[in-house]
């Protein structure tokens, strides 16, 4: 972010914090998608799942979503694992 951006929208208000960051949300959620991953490309039995984590209470609670037909992500016909085939969506001018 540049200076004025920081200051427009402080992360800590009256503190000066160039890179913030919350470690313990981060390394927590990070180990959840670590954990899907690792179930994939090892064919652990495991099935990929929408995960909701709280961090009040440190619960995880997984959610069952099926697959929306109109979304460009989760559909058949959307950009899931399709790489270079699947153009950047990109912001109208």
């Amino acid at each position: 972010m540049t200076d004025y951006e920081r200051q427009a929208d402080p992360y800590f208000i009256g503190a000066h914090e160039p890179q913030p960051a919350v470690i313990s949300l981060n390394g927590t959620v990070v180990s959840l998608a670590i954990t899907m991953f690792l179930a994939a490309v090892t064919h652990i039995p495991a099935e990929a799942r929408y995960q909701l984590y709280n961090g009040i209470t440190g619960t995880i609670r997984a959610v069952a979503q099926p697959p929306d037909p109109a979304c460009i992500v989760c559909s058949l016909v959307g950009a899931l694992a399709r790489g270079n085939e699947w153009p950047l969506p990109a912001r109208q001018s």
